[in-house]
């Protein structure tokens, strides 16, 4: 059996993957959006993409970034 060794990029290849946008599809700031979530669902890690969180969730995120400049689980 050979040995597989684990990489250290693993996380950091599944973000990429995930391909993390704004609410309006922006990749950065430019629009003034500071939220972002996965656009795919690449494993069972991956968090809620934009479509399966609720409205409320948005708002409430969006505004919790805006006073706090970070955002709990949602």
């Amino acid at each position: 059996m050979a040995y597989k060794q684990n990489s250290p990029f693993k996380n950091l290849n599944r973000w990429f993957k995930e391909e993390w946008k704004t609410p309006g599809g922006k990749e950065d700031y430019s629009e003034g959006e500071n939220t972002f979530r996965p656009t795919k669902k690449v494993s069972k890690e991956t968090p809620k993409t934009w479509s399966e969180v609720t409205p409320e969730s948005k708002r409430k995120a969006q505004k919790e970034k805006n006073t706090k400049g970070r955002v709990t689980k949602y």
